[in-house]
């Protein structure tokens, strides 16, 4: 069963509070100096129904795997109207 769901990481300034969508050179820094993720810039995964290989590049994706569970989880970075990035469990059966 897949479940989903989003979290947004912003950046705060000052003593108001107001938020803004972190630059892709944050999202970068903040994986890089975290040992728990692994940054990614390709997704490779097979149609398990048809066996076709489907491959997106050019991505700002981190994996981070649960120590209790093993599970991957995935953390995309997405500019838009807001800095976003969403959380997926990857199927490892």
């Amino acid at each position: 069963m897949f479940m989903a769901y989003e979290i947004h990481i912003l950046s705060t300034t000052g003593t108001t509070g107001n938020a803004s969508a972190i630059s892709l050179e944050e999202w970068e820094s903040f994986c890089a100096n975290d040992p728990s993720l692994r940054l990614e810039t390709e997704v490779v995964a097979m149609n398990p129904k048809t066996g076709v290989t489907i491959t997106i590049s050019g991505l700002a994706s981190a994996v981070w795997s649960s120590p209790q569970t093993q599970q991957e989880y995935r953390f995309d970075y997405r500019q838009g109207e807001g800095n976003s990035s969403s959380l997926w469990r990857k199927n490892r059966g």
